[in-house]
């Protein structure tokens, strides 16, 4: 990581890999993150803002390709699995709830991806989960990117502090 920090590619190959992993759910992004934060402490708040728009352009992007792909199969398949009654509810929840919702689970420790999902199918704007992943994330990471930043020092003063 040290060795690519510099390199003008890194942080959009980054944060592309940011935006598919609301595809493929496999990309390790807080554990980057950090990792640039402990390299870099100084600029924890660009890679807050940056990581939260990688994440919001993957969840917007997915929300328009499950609209323009369909994925009827994907659709079909949920439905099948949830009663019509429930999913009835849910899309209920969404309209009335379905901005703080996904900014909650967005800032909190679970992923996303289903989340997104749901909201897809329950046809949640993209303009709205857009705005409410990146808001929930922008805050997530503004407290993990401030922890991390913070924490060299901390553990240093600790550490400093028990060998006497």
């Amino acid at each position: 990581l040290l060795k690519f920090i510099e390199r003008p590619w890194f942080l959009p190959l980054v944060l592309i890999g940011t935006a598919v992993d609301c595809f493929i759910l496999v990309f390790p992004a807080d554990p980057i993150m950090f990792s640039l934060v402990w390299l870099k402490p100084k600029r924890w708040i660009f890679y807050s803002i940056a990581f939260a728009i990688g994440t919001a352009v993957g969840a917007g992007a997915f929300d328009i390709a499950f609209d323009t792909m369909g994925f009827h199969s994907l659709e079909l398949s949920i439905r099948s699995l949830i009663s019509p009654d429930s999913f009835q509810k849910m899309e209920e929840f969404f309209k009335n709830y379905g901005t703080w919702a996904l900014g909650l689970i967005a800032f909190g420790p679970f992923p996303i991806q289903p989340m997104v999902l749901i909201a897809s199918i329950s046809k949640v704007p993209t303009a709205v989960m857009f705005s409410s992943v990146l808001g929930g994330r922008f805050l997530k990471n503004l407290v993990l990117c401030w922890l991390g930043s913070h924490a060299p020092d901390t553990l240093k003063k600790l550490i400093g502090q028990n060998k006497r």
